[in-house]
């Protein structure tokens, strides 16, 4: 048991460090608003996380993936998701507004209520549209389920464990990355660096979706 939890944590520490999706949108809110908003982006992907965690659960992630109509309107909904968020970060121009820069040397821009429940929202719906998400909880955690003679725990209590396991390390890590790329503000104050770098954000999370179309 002990050895085949080690080799989970390695697996999901390996998968939740992959650039992705997620990544990109903490990335692109942390450069745009502030550490704030990165933080609250990261809540609204955990978000998500815990609503496919209790769809697992109760059974409903196998009716979904076993419909090929509800898995592909998760899919593709997901996808122009995303397209939309990377068109809207190419036509930002820059990611870190004027007004932004005034508080680079503190690290700590003033942010309103409505961008953070942007940042939320733009976290929860794309890890909820996402179907690597709910192939993740279908296929990779129920692997590392042990047989009964090795556990006490029953399947869903080993199901909630691994995913929880899941959850923290994404949070240790997208915390760090939120940090990280704070401290990258200390050197946006060029704006045509901003542009260039707001429109390869947005191009990127719009390749994200039209791989999540074309390519599943």
């Amino acid at each position: 048991m002990l050895e085949q939890l080690i080799s989970y944590v390695i697996v999901v520490t390996v998968l939740a460090m992959v650039p992705g999706a997620d990544m990109m949108i903490i990335m692109k809110n942390t450069l745009a608003l502030s550490r704030s908003a990165g933080r609250v982006t990261l809540a609204g992907i955990i978000a998500g996380h815990l609503f496919w965690l209790v769809i697992s659960v109760v059974g409903l992630a196998v009716i979904i993936a076993g419909s090929p109509l509800l898995f592909n309107a998760i899919k593709y909904a997901g996808a122009l998701y995303l397209i939309y968020i990377g068109v809207q970060s190419m036509r930002a121009g820059v990611l870190v507004p004027r007004q932004s820069l005034e508080h680079i040397d503190t690290l700590s821009a003033p942010v309103s209520r409505k961008s953070l429940q942007q940042s939320f929202r733009q976290g929860f719906v794309a890890n909820l549209l996402n179907p690597k998400v709910l192939i993740l909880y279908m296929t990779i955690i129920p692997q590392f389920v042990a047989g009964s003679a090795e556990t006490a725990l029953g399947y869903n209590q080993q199901i909630v464990l691994l995913a929880l396991i899941l959850i923290g390390i994404s949070i240790i890590w997208f915390l760090l990355v939120v940090e990280l790329v704070n401290l990258l503000k200390r050197w946006m104050k060029s704006y045509v660096f901003q542009n260039w770098l707001s429109k390869g954000a947005g191009l990127i999370i719009i390749l994200f979706g039209l791989r999540t179309i074309f390519f599943g």
